[in-house]
């Protein structure tokens, strides 16, 4: 991760400031991937509840530690080195313990299994490698065509897709373990569970949506001290992108349940070319508007694609099963 991290900002040219506040937040984010793999070890023995705490606990701490830091110091780097302290630290103390308690013993060296990791992880790897650059190709195009306080706006207003998103894992989350047995024990009740998440994801989202039409602008004006008035439409359109991507991303962990993950390669090398295409185009046109226009338009591709990829392969799924 570190490693392409320093080699994409080679390729971009970004200066040493910004080329390590990248390389920072993705240390952070090493992390962050590391504590998923401990949280499927304690989420395995039915004990969700201690990833919540150590969730919550990173969540809090390294807010409140950035905040402070932030203001104190005026230093962005400091601040992603002490959030990325605060998630190591948890991981050693916290994380670690819980599963000790549960008697999981760590194996030993094996290159072997890692291989064998390699192997069958690498088409979820590389869709999710394509998923993050599909995410942020209009940021991509902003960062060649435009200026860096466009940029700054868009990134402002772009903001609340990611927290649709989070309400998505919010209701997802709990419900994990259960796709996986409704898969194994009865195919129609997982696609009747499939459907109910996507509708609950797609219902939270249109309140959301509503919300931030007549308070959005106001809230991040508040918070960023931005005037955003004339960026209200862009807005608008991010949120329904948001709201494609967060039923998108039920749809793929349904799929990934159903061990389907080069199905969902071919997806994002579709969309991949659409947004890095559309992305270019519509940023040099309208700029941010177009590059809102350009997020919503790859997420609607991405929902369509899922939905018809979802549906051959729980199909053929069941023909398998009989």
């Amino acid at each position: 991760m570190v490693i392409l991290s320093i080699v994409f900002c080679l390729l971009r040219q970004y200066n040493l400031y910004k080329s390590i506040v990248i390389v920072g937040l993705v240390i952070y984010k090493a992390f962050e991937s590391f504590s998923e793999a401990v949280y499927a070890i304690i989420q395995e023995q039915d004990q969700l509840y201690k990833v919540g705490i150590s969730m919550f606990i990173k969540a809090i701490i390294s807010l409140i530690l950035f905040l402070i830091t932030d203001y104190l110091f005026k230093n962005i780097i400091l601040s992603i080195l002490f959030i990325g302290v605060v998630n190591l630290l948890v991981i050693l103390i916290y994380d670690i313990k819980n599963i000790r308690k549960l008697n999981f013993k760590l194996e030993k060296l094996n290159f072997k299994k890692v291989w064998m990791i390699f192997k069958f992880g690498f088409f979820a790897f590389a869709f999710s490698i394509l998923t993050q650059y599909v995410i942020n190709a209009p940021k991509y195009s902003i960062d060649t065509l435009l200026s860096n306080s466009d940029q700054t706006i868009f990134g402002i207003i772009f903001m609340p897709a990611t927290i649709i998103i989070l309400l998505g894992q919010f209701i997802l989350q709990p419900f994990l373990l259960r796709l996986k047995m409704s898969l194994k024990e009865n195919k129609k009740d997982f696609l009747k569970l499939t459907i109910l998440l996507s509708i609950a994801i797609a219902i939270v989202g249109t309140i959301f949506l509503i919300f931030m039409y007549f308070f959005g602008t106001s809230l991040l004006k508040i918070l960023y001290n931005v005037e955003l008035n004339m960026y209200l439409n862009a807005l608008v359109i991010i949120i329904i992108g948001g709201i494609f991507y967060g039923v998108s991303l039920l749809l793929s962990t349904s799929l990934t349940t159903m061990r389907s993950t080069f199905s969902q390669l071919l997806v994002f090398i579709i969309v991949t070319m659409f947004s890095y295409f559309i992305a270019n185009y519509l940023v040099s046109k309208n700029e941010i508007l177009g590059a809102s226009y350009a997020y919503m338009y790859s997420m609607l591709l991405l929902l369509i694609l899922y939905i018809i990829t979802f549906s051959y392969v729980l199909k053929k799924y069941r023909g398998d099963k009989k």
